[in-house]
Formats: structure tokens, sequence, C-alpha cells
């Protein structure tokens, strides 16, 4: 069964009581002060960021919800063809 990603703010939410997403931010590479900067949409995480957030949380976050600029771009042209056709 595949877990629904969760936006940043989502995820935030879920753990910001515990441990788990500062260590998840710390295997990352990065800090909470940078975290809630993306959760504020202040700032956006670099593509390296990006991915090591998605691979630490266990997919909970996805490269959907934290950069969708860069996801757009790694979709396969035909996809992004047809996305552009119904939209």
């Amino acid at each position: 069964m595949k877990i629904k990603p969760l936006t940043p703010r989502e995820y935030w939410q879920k753990y910001r009581d515990g441990t788990h997403i500062k260590g998840v931010l710390e295997r990352a590479g990065t800090t909470y002060s940078y975290w809630k900067h993306i959760v504020n949409k202040r700032k956006r995480p670099g593509v390296a960021l990006t991915q090591r957030l998605v691979e630490e949380s266990g997919g909970e976050l996805s490269v959907e919800g934290l950069r969708p600029d860069i996801a757009a771009m790694t979709k396969p042209a035909s996809r992004r063809r047809q996305e552009a056709a119904t939209a």
C-alpha cells in the first residue's frame, strides 16, 4: 500500500512534538530553523536537500510537496503533454 505523501506543513504538524523530525532533519543535513522556513514557504530546499528529505522521511515527504517545480521537470515528456492538454 502506497503512503500518500504529506506536505511539509502536514509532516511538521505530525512530528513537531517529538525528536523524530529533528532526527530526519539532522540525517538530511539541515536544521530545524531552516525546516521552519521551508514549512512557511519562505525558502525552498535545493535539489540535493529535497532528495535527502524524501529519503530520510521514508517517503512521507515527496519531491512534489517540497519542490513542485523540480517534480514537473522530472516527469516524462508524454506525461507533461497529457497534463497540459487536460489543464
